[in-house]
């Protein structure tokens, strides 16, 4: 949907649309060609606005996405689906989340560190954000636990430090108080 005018989108130009925003977001361009924040902050107010209106075609697009070995499209992915999860708009249901989490799912064998922790830091954004209690057949506190000390053992030296405080954070607050 147009936000402004509440017009569709054909469904023919859904995954252009998706295709463009994703590439700005997931390329590692030289630092004269990389886009301002502001930008970033706007792609993703763009595709928290196209997963209110077109969920399902949204997370097929980001699981095609995670199909790919890249690691920067892999990690761009789920900072997209952290964020569309995060989004707290009454219109994102139940579905659109259990989508995402599919999607999560689907990479949870990837052992590389910056993919690790982008998918803990969506189960974090998931329990801050209170579905640990509405997804049935996935226990966030365990899949969060357990993904973190295999991530752990990946990990060495000072690295090992900064992983720590970055899963005892704040965000994993909720699960600790379990």
């Amino acid at each position: 949907m147009s936000v402004i005018t509440s017009t569709p989108v054909p469904q023919m130009q859904l995954h252009t649309i998706f295709t463009e925003l994703h590439i700005q977001v997931c390329s590692k361009a030289p630092a004269q060609q990389q886009y301002s924040s502001q930008n970033l902050a706007e792609i993703v107010h763009c595709f928290i606005a196209l997963a209110r209106s077109y969920p399902k075609e949204l997370m097929k697009f980001f699981l095609s996405q995670m199909e790919t070995s890249k690691e920067a499209i892999r990690v761009g992915t789920l900072t997209l689906i952290r964020a569309v999860v995060s989004a707290d708009e009454p219109r994102m249901n139940i579905r659109t989340i259990c989508l995402a989490i599919r999607v999560v799912k689907n990479t949870l064998s990837d052992t590389r560190f910056k993919v690790r922790m982008a998918i803990l830091r969506i189960i974090g954004q998931l329990a801050l954000s209170g579905y640990q209690d509405r997804i049935k057949g996935w226990g966030l506190k365990y899949v969060s636990v357990q993904l973190t000390l295999s991530t752990y053992k990946l990990v060495s030296g000072p690295d090992r430090q900064t992983m720590v405080q970055l899963v005892l954070g704040s965000s994993f607050q909720s699960l600790r108080e379990e």
